[in-house]
């Protein structure tokens, strides 16, 4: 097993069996899983994994192995979390297993997970997948919502989930790049863009705060809607196009994770 980290929370590691990255996993990432492998001892990956301002990002590579990663009610007891993982596959679908659903995500598609209750994932082999864990106090929506989304296809047909999956398929490729303020800009659009897309795909509008959050993103998402086509969009161009004002320049209703 051979890892690296730099001093911007970025680490890669290496791992050619399922017990160096597990390994590799129990010691970077923040809600480490139980691992399988229906392929016995074939098996090999590659972890990227980086901070961003709030956000945990990570892409996991791996080959020869139908992989399980489970976190049981044991696991959450030991390492408890509130936080919710945004699943994206990016070239293999991926089964996504909670609170009585059971999901296959094609490319293209997105899912919620909550890290605060037990859920399975598989990947099948020569998988490349991103997830992205979020505080859940970032996500200003009712936890009732979010709990009936779980492990449920979130429709391609509404647009800002739409916006929100090719950001975060863009970001997935890119994010490894992206310099210290840019990534934490464009955390925080990535965090506004989720959430619109969560609420957008229960087909609700949040009052209060989340309603001033789509009024802030409204410019966004009409830029990024003309911008699909455009080979130059990428989350650089998204930050760079659209900074966000100071924290003391907001409205004191903005949710924490746009200040």
């Amino acid at each position: 097993m051979n890892a690296s980290a730099s001093a911007e929370d970025y680490v890669t590691g290496r791992a050619d069996t399922l017990a160096d990255f597990h390994a590799l996993l129990t010691r970077h990432a923040p809600v480490p899983a139980a691992l399988t492998n229906r392929h016995g001892d074939r098996f090999s990956a590659v972890l990227s994994q980086r901070q961003l301002d709030t956000l945990t990002l990570a892409v996991v590579d791996h080959s020869d192995g139908d992989l399980i990663a489970a976190r049981t009610a044991t696991d959450i007891r030991v390492n408890p979390s509130t936080a919710y993982l945004m699943v994206v596959p990016v070239t293999s679908g991926v089964t996504l297993a909670q609170a009585g659903r059971r999901l296959t995500l094609d490319v293209g598609q997105i899912a919620v997970a909550s890290l605060g209750m037990p859920h399975l994932m598989q990947f099948p082999a020569a998988a490349r997948t991103f997830t992205v864990i979020i505080p859940q106090p970032q996500l200003d929506l009712p936890s009732a919502l979010l709990r009936d989304m779980l492990a449920s296809p979130l429709p391609h047909d509404r647009p800002a989930v739409r916006i929100a999956a090719a950001v975060l398929r863009e970001l997935a490729e890119t994010f490894t790049e992206l310099d210290g303020q840019t990534g934490i800009q464009l955390a925080r659009h990535v965090i506004a863009l989720t959430q619109t897309g969560l609420a957008d795909a229960a087909g609700v509008r949040t009052g209060g705060r989340g309603t001033r959050d789509l009024t802030l993103l409204s410019d966004i998402i009409d830029d990024l809607l003309t911008r699909l086509s455009d080979p130059g969009l990428t989350p650089q161009a998204i930050a760079d196009a659209h900074p966000f004002r100071s924290a003391d320049s907001m409205p004191c209703s903005m949710p924490k994770g746009l200040r």
